[in-house]
């Protein structure tokens, strides 16, 4: 502490009257002056008894009467940072090492009146709401160098106190009613700062529960969507769009955290409430060039995985799940692995120690290191591939003479060690091998889909095997196909008349059928197919028939059951085919309606080579359709 010539400190006129400094925020008790190594004097509210001991005050004291008082008492703090002691704050509640205080209402209702009077909410708005704190600090002090160089206000009023109440958020205390006015009055302001603008709004103060209630009767007014994975030629479409198909559009938010690195994700936008029956849950925009842009929307009620962070499935659905699940089992089983496989060896040089054959295993080594989770599961499995060859190689290379009750030890535990590898690796395959078993108990059989286009539709060709009865064609298979292959075998089921093509972007789907005898494993690659009208008509007379794509898509469509796949098997067993497709590649999806009517690329891997010139853009056949649905029977009239 400053001493001055008279010997008092700097700021307290004789007498013990404090003297505010300029700039000089206050410190705790600076009200009061102590001698050192003294204890600190005890306020007026504070009373003794005759023994000296500390009297509790008096509970539920109503200090209305003396609200002057108490507002003199708040300045000094809030302005100077004096603390007082001895007010009656409330009632204390003491729960092991946690002390609760339920605040005296008159009190509590004071102090808030005051902070509303001189409290100022400061929002830091889009391109300085990521700033330091340190900056927002200095940002508000920029401020308030602009009034005080201005005298705006009395001289004695200086800077006020700063408290930072979130990212973007602060609270400033005036030292003065009038400067807190004049602030509200301003509304918003622009601030240089070390050459940059800063943009910043003044608000007035509000409890948390005020807040916590303003916003509970704004979200009445509006719902929220969200575009997910916006792609950059659609993105300047979006608020118009959701305009226009669901109703107001009442604010836009960014789409990044942080406005000095600007990318593009998701969108959020929030829509006035009355339009809530209109929600849509897919956007879709088609370009100059015939290009479909299709967005998915999320909303308050769409599914939400807290694991991966992304919508349109729970945690219980993720793939990370199953995958921490197979890591899991995979380590440990490895860990058991890798304690037999050491022990064994060790065994092994024990037993051979004076000369004889040893067993250098490098892959207890390695064993030891992926129980660490130091590898990747790719690397992991070609670790154990390394160590089964290891061990085969020294069970051969280092076979040396020696008796027949050693050989067979060695022998054994190599055994042992390379059936724990393979189990190990053997683990290590795609979860729907786990779930079926081994591969190799699996008939296969490829069944291509083809679908095709016409001016009524889309449609699905089948061939007639009876009045009442169609089939989809399939043909067994020694593997997993190639392409090619794919393109060959179906052009040999349905004809060379045909022209196919493989659809991109959708993964082969596979499925399981297991109805004794039959346990088969199908592969369905999807084509699309094209004819000239001539082509089509004589494929019908042939016996081909075709039916509307919408019943696959629908999967439980009641004219399937008059399909078959494999002889006697319906093909509703196809019914999950959406499902193993990308959702914005299912069969009902505008990608589809719009790949079956575009032009051929014949110099795909993946297209027919036969396709002629001039139909690389035929025009769509027509058929009609209750002679392409007669097939069906009855079910002609749906």
């Amino acid at each position: 502490m400053e001493i001055d010539d008279s010997g008092d400190p700097k700021g307290v006129q004789p007498g013990g009257q404090v003297q505010p400094l300029a700039n000089d925020v206050g410190m705790v008790g600076a009200e009061e002056t102590t001698t050192p190594g003294q204890p600190r004097p005890q306020t007026v509210l504070e009373d003794d008894d005759c023994n000296g001991n500390r009297s509790p005050p008096q509970a539920h004291t109503n200090y209305w009467p003396e609200e002057d008082r108490i507002r003199e008492m708040l300045a000094k703090c809030y302005d100077a940072g004096i603390l007082r002691s001895g007010w009656d704050i409330g009632e204390l509640r003491e729960e092991g090492t946690k002390a609760r205080f339920v605040l005296n209402r008159s009190l509590d209702e004071i102090k808030v009146k005051w902070l509303k009077e001189r409290t100022v909410t400061v929002i830091f708005l889009e391109g300085s709401k990521n700033l330091p704190k340190k900056l927002k600090e200095d940002v508000i002090r920029a401020f308030e160098d602009i009034w005080m160089n201005e005298q705006r206000f009395d001289p004695a009023i200086t800077r006020g106190r700063v408290c930072i109440e979130s990212s973007n958020v602060l609270s400033y205390v005036a030292k003065d009613k009038r400067v807190a006015d004049w602030m509200k009055e301003e509304g918003s302001f622009r601030v240089a700062l070390k050459r940059r603008w800063y943009n910043i709004a003044f608000k007035p103060w509000l409890t948390k529960v005020e807040i916590q209630e303003a916003k509970k009767e704004l979200e009445k007014t509006y719902f929220w969507i969200r575009v997910v994975d916006v792609p950059i030629d659609a993105f300047c479409y979006l608020e118009s769009a959701a305009a226009a198909s669901i109703g107001p559009v009442i604010k836009v938010y960014p789409p990044e955290k942080n406005a000095s690195t600007p990318r593009l994700i998701n969108v959020r936008m929030d829509i006035a409430i009355e339009s809530i029956a209109r929600l849509k849950e897919t956007l879709e925009f088609m370009t100059f060039q015939g290009q479909v842009i299709e967005l998915q929307v999320a909303n308050a009620l769409s599914s939400w995985c807290s694991k991966c962070r992304k919508y349109f499935h729970s945690e219980e659905q993720c793939t990370r799940t199953r995958e921490e699940e197979i890591l899991t089992e995979k380590t440990r089983m490895e860990s058991a692995s890798g304690q037999g496989r050491g022990k064994a060896h060790s065994e092994d040089r024990s037993q051979f120690k004076g000369g004889g054959r040893r067993m250098v295993s490098e892959s207890s080594k390695n064993e030891a290191t992926s129980s660490r989770g130091d590898l990747t599961p790719s690397k992991q499995r070609r670790r154990l591939s390394m160590d089964m060859k290891e061990l085969r190689i020294q069970d051969e290379v280092h076979a040396e003479p020696s008796s027949p009750s050693i050989e067979e030890d060695i022998r054994e535990s190599s055994k042992g060690a390379i059936d724990s590898a393979a189990k190990a690796l053997s683990f290590l395959k795609h979860n729907r091998r786990q779930a079926t078993g081994s591969d190799k108990e699996w008939d296969k059989y490829l069944l291509p889909l083809l679908l095709t286009a016409t001016q009524e539709g889309m449609f699905a060709l089948a061939w007639t095997i009876s009045a009442h009865e169609s089939v989809l064609p399939s043909q067994p298979i020694p593997g997993p196909p190639m392409p090619r292959d794919m393109v060959n075998i179906t052009r040999r089921l349905y004809g060379s008349e045909i022209a196919v093509r493989m659809i991109p972007d959708i993964p082969t789907p596979r499925f399981f059928i297991d109805k004794p005898p039959l346990k088969v494993k199908l592969f369905t690659p999807i084509f699309d197919a094209r004819m000239s009208q001539q082509e089509l008509t004589l494929l019908i007379e042939r016996g081909m028939c075709l039916f509307p794509l919408e019943w696959l898509a629908q999967s439980d469509h009641p004219d399937l059951a008059h399909l078959r796949i494999l002889g006697e098997v319906s093909v509703m067993e196809l019914g999950k085919l959406n499902s193993k497709i990308p959702r914005m590649r299912a069969l009902s999806s505008r990608f589809i309606k719009s790949y079956l009517t575009s032009k051929w690329d014949t110099g795909t891997a993946t297209a027919d080579r036969n396709l002629a010139p001039s139909q690389s853009a035929p025009p769509l056949p027509s058929i009609r359709i209750q002679s392409v649905t007669a097939t069906f029977g009855h079910h002609a009239a749906h």
